[in-house]
């Protein structure tokens, strides 16, 4: 499996994984937009898990800074 479906890797029968965990990365991307209030996230394609994922991590982590 390549960058896709860290959390459910396993129960995919994927024999290896090589990635990041997005939630994570977009939450370290959203501590690195200094300043910014808003971010726009594109989900190249509706159900791809690792996009979602990584917008959920920019959201988490701008709200987490905000407070």
């Amino acid at each position: 499996m390549f960058n896709a479906g860290v959390a459910t890797g396993s129960s995919a029968a994927g024999m290896e994984y090589f990635g990041q965990d997005e939630a994570i990365a977009g939450m370290r991307h959203a501590a690195r937009a200094a300043g910014a209030k808003h971010v726009l996230c594109v989900l190249q394609e509706t159900g791809q898990v690792q996009l979602e994922a990584r917008c959920a991590g920019v959201q988490k982590g701008l709200f987490l800074r905000a407070r």
